[in-house]
């Protein structure tokens, strides 16, 4: 085992067992801590959780510093890269509100355009990369299209020209798909591009379980295989997406126990703009518009624009956040590059200007790799004090600073952190983004300690085996150190 360091001021260097080493800034230069003194009980506190066994074989990194004076509070492994997971969703969410404004929006709009032999005319749905667009929207851009006076159309068309055609990011896992959590990229974006199937046991012991969609599909074939069963308490359940030429086949498999609730899972759509057609035809027929020809995908530009909906990137930057949604953040990424280096807006593009952002932070760009704007992909690599780095900028910065803050999830309260941190000193109190993987779970952002200083914190565990919710815990306790520390 390695020993961990933690520093006080005019305080001889300790060990304890347990946690890798690291070498702190304050045995550099000692004098310098003003809070140092007063944070050396909390210190020996944090390095009694690290010195939990379920740390034998992870790699911890931890950063704390006052926001107020800049100062280092903690350290252990802070400039060793980490897989930071969602916490890169604090990178992206900053960058688009210093470089697009929080008042930002992002449109979709209905155009009407006159096609040469049709005698109707038909209609483009052009979507701007709206993560939040939902069926209401839709529904919204029919009555205004009915409003306009418009009764029958020929054709419905996509217009996705302004992100490219990659529907996924570098380096995400092939076998994630078809989990609701890793949805297919596009500009034209609607209800987070996923279904919802509703599971339910079946009668009785050994008969198929109810497997259905929450609504009618006709763009996806499902085939379930789920038995009930009396012997279990516990669902055990297999999706995968069967590629069939151009079918799109969700195969369902397992069992589920006879007492099981109803559950739903969120199952990825393949073609979100041709999703977004479907669900747009059936608005247009309730208020009165009926559509003769086809639905198709094709940058037709032109024609008159009768409707449109938007959302705020303020708004966005919120569900960003606080819900750890991936669309929004992929969506962001390649709006700012369209919006600053032109469409189609590309990842690569996006990426390019979030490191321009970063290194105007004082960030050094050329010790992390950004592969994404969400943090799902595993090439993804960031240092505790590059995060520490990004919150103390956004805390100074006055433009950023409010709706930055307001976008993170507040501990027991909302948000990925609604469950956690429920009943201490850190409830209602820390902000902080979450992140997971299998094997790395990383919690950045800000908690007040009991003397009133506000503290920025970045706590990265990787390279575990086994319980996540485990390590979370640890996490929680950290912060809970920090917020009665005084």
């Amino acid at each position: 085992m390695r020993p961990i360091v933690f520093i006080a001021l005019a305080s001889p260097l300790l060990f304890t067992s347990c946690a890798p080493s690291g070498v702190s800034r304050r045995e550099r230069e000692p004098n310098r801590a003003e809070y140092a003194h007063r944070f050396y009980t909390c210190s020996a506190q944090i390095d009694s959780v690290l010195s939990d066994s379920a740390f034998t074989h992870a790699f911890i990194g931890i950063k704390v510093v006052s926001v107020r004076s800049g100062e280092e509070l903690y350290e252990l492994n802070s400039e060793k890269l980490f897989r930071p997971a969602s916490n890169i969703k604090l990178f992206t969410a900053a960058a688009a509100l210093a470089l697009l404004g929080g008042d930002f929006e992002f449109k979709t709009e209905v155009f009407v355009v006159e096609q040469p032999g049709k005698r109707r005319p038909s209609l483009i749905l052009k979507g701007h990369g709206d993560p939040l667009l939902t069926e209401n929207d839709l529904d919204s851009l029919a009555a205004q299209v009915s409003a306009s006076g418009i009764r029958d159309v020929e054709d419905l068309i996509a217009d996705v020209s302004y992100f490219d055609n990659v529907c996924w990011g570098r380096g995400w896992m092939w076998d994630d798909d078809p989990g609701g959590d890793w949805p297919y990229i596009s500009p034209l974006s609607v209800d987070r591009n996923v279904l919802k199937l509703i599971v339910a046991p079946g009668k009785s012991p050994g008969r198929s379980a109810d497997v259905r969609f929450q609504r009618p599909v006709s763009s996806v074939c499902l085939t379930a295989r789920v038995l009930t069963a009396s012997d279990t308490t516990r669902s055990s359940l297999r999706m995968y997406r069967r590629w069939d030429g151009q079918n799109d086949t969700i195969v369902l498999e397992g069992v589920v126990p006879t007492a099981e609730r109803p559950k739903l899972i969120e199952v990825t759509v393949r073609r979100p703009e041709m999703q977004a057609l479907a669900l747009f035809k059936e608005k247009l027929a309730i208020h009165g518009v009926s559509v003769a020809g086809t639905l198709r995908v094709e940058p037709e530009g032109g024609g008159h624009r009768i409707a449109f909906v938007a959302h705020r990137l303020d708004s966005v930057a919120v569900v960003l956040n606080r819900e750890s949604y991936n669309l929004a953040a992929e969506n962001v990424l390649k709006t700012l590059a369209a919006q600053r280096l032109g469409q189609p807006g590309t990842a690569a593009g996006g990426i390019t200007l979030l490191k321009q952002y970063l290194q105007s932070m004082g960030i050094d760009t050329t010790a992390l790799t950004l592969a994404d704007g969400s943090g799902v992909s595993r090439y993804n690599l960031a240092a505790p004090s590059q995060i520490i780095q990004l919150l103390l900028a956004a805390q100074r910065d006055s433009s950023l600073r409010d709706t930055f803050i307001r976008s993170l999830p507040m501990a027991g309260m909302n948000g990925t952190l609604k469950n956690r941190m429920a009943n201490g000193q850190a409830f209602g109190n820390a902000r902080a983004k979450t992140g997971t993987h299998t094997d790395a779970v990383a919690l950045s952002g800000y908690v007040t300690d009991a003397g009133g200083e506000l503290l920025a914190f970045s706590i990265m565990f990787n390279h575990f085996v086994g319980n996540v919710p485990g390590y979370r815990t640890l996490q929680d306790r950290i912060v809970e150190i920090l917020a009665n520390c005084k």
